[in-house]
């Protein structure tokens, strides 16, 4: 299913465990419920989804596009997120133990009592969250 467009399609509860959906534009898609455990969504755009309750648990979003994305209460143990894209979207009640965040862009990305990769709770904007590579803490006057 690599290269797949499946813009804005409902796939609430949908079982796509293992699926390659790499590369596949997926914006605004609903996939409440669904479990993606170990899918390939490397590259895939995924702007404006609703995620929510979603099971990723180790799948790969390298490289994804998540900007605006509902992933509230979403399993993300595991995944890899590098260089993904998560602009302004939306992680209260994620669990991300474990994730692999190096370079991500968290800029005004949701937190609310969010598991983090190091297990720790937190809440907060993305901009603000330093245990990620590419956000950077705020350099101090001289």
């Amino acid at each position: 299913m690599k290269h797949i467009n499946l813009e804005g399609a409902c796939l609430v509860k949908a079982n796509l465990e293992g699926a390659n959906l790499g590369n596949a534009y997926l914006t605004d898609i609903v996939l409440v419920e669904a479990n993606l455990e170990g899918a390939n969504l490397e590259m895939a755009s995924l702007q404006r989804s609703d995620l929510r309750l979603a099971n990723l648990t180790k799948a790969c979003l390298f490289r994804s596009h998540l900007e605006e994305a509902d992933l509230r209460g979403v399993k993300l143990e595991g995944v890899d997120l590098r260089g993904a894209d998560l602009r302004e979207a939306r992680l209260g009640g994620a669990d991300l133990r474990g994730a692999r965040l190096g370079g991500a862009d968290l800029k005004g990305a949701i937190f609310k009592s969010t598991f983090m990769p190091d297990g720790k709770l937190y809440t907060g904007k993305g901009e603000n969250y330093h245990g990620s590579l590419g956000v950077t803490a705020p350099q101090k006057k001289n």
